[in-house]
């Protein structure tokens, strides 16, 4: 049941990114003035959604050490770039 619910996220995070998209597609257009800041909504969802999945690992691990997580997102971050 946990794991159809965090699907469910999942998919509302594809739709967010999608409203983003839709809006960037209508401001180009000639009917961009009624599109104007409709995208905020989806920015808003989307990294919502992206903390609490960036964080869900951590609240179910019972030994999360704080330090290690920061090492491990700095060298990821690094190696991204």
């Amino acid at each position: 049941m946990k794991d159809k619910g965090i699907k469910s996220l999942n998919s509302l995070r594809g739709i967010a990114c999608l409203i983003v998209l839709v809006a960037h597609i209508v401001a180009t257009s000639k009917y961009g003035i009624y599109a104007s800041g409709c995208g905020k909504i989806g920015v808003w969802c989307f990294m919502l959604l992206f903390g609490f999945f960036l964080m869900l690992p951590l609240i179910n691990d019972d030994k999360f050490n704080i330090k290690e997580f920061y090492i491990k997102k700095y060298f990821a971050f690094i190696l991204h770039i």
